[in-house]
């Protein structure tokens, strides 16, 4: 799925005014991708939907802001003002019996959602889920 640093690599940094301080090295990058890898990028998902027992999975890199917007995600800021808080509670998100995402670095759960660390900020980890006809349950397994 499309993150971030994939946004940053197609568009460029403009997208989210909050790396600008990344500038040099997403252009960077930018000037040594391939068209075929920029075709690639241009195409992948920024979430994938999965039913699984009639309980519905979503699995993005983050919560979205506006999906129709050039960068789509909620702001890494949203964790401290209270927006991501509220997304949490929307309908969006309360229609998922689990909703699953990465970009905060950091493993949480709030509500239905649940945040996967895959850098060294909190300790890498995965998540380990199980679906039966009653439930949808997870675990945070951690490799580091």
């Amino acid at each position: 799925m499309k993150g971030n640093c994939e946004l940053y690599a197609e568009h460029g940094v403009d997208v989210d005014p909050n790396v600008e301080y990344l500038r040099d090295y997403y252009d960077g990058i930018r000037r040594r991708l391939t068209e075929e890898q920029v075709k690639f990028i241009g195409q992948m998902p920024l979430f994938y939907e999965i039913e699984c027992h009639r309980h519905k999975l979503h699995f993005s890199h983050s919560l979205f802001f506006d999906v129709e917007k050039p960068y789509p995600f909620l702001p890494l800021s949203s964790l401290k003002d209270g927006t991501f808080d509220i997304v949490c509670e929307s309908g969006y998100v309360k229609q998922y019996d689990l909703a699953v995402i990465g970009h905060c670095h950091r493993n949480l759960v709030k509500g239905n959602v649940v945040s996967v660390s895959a850098s060294e900020l909190e300790g890498v980890s995965y998540l380990l889920i199980e679906a039966n006809e009653n439930t949808v349950d997870f675990e945070h397994i951690s490799i580091s």
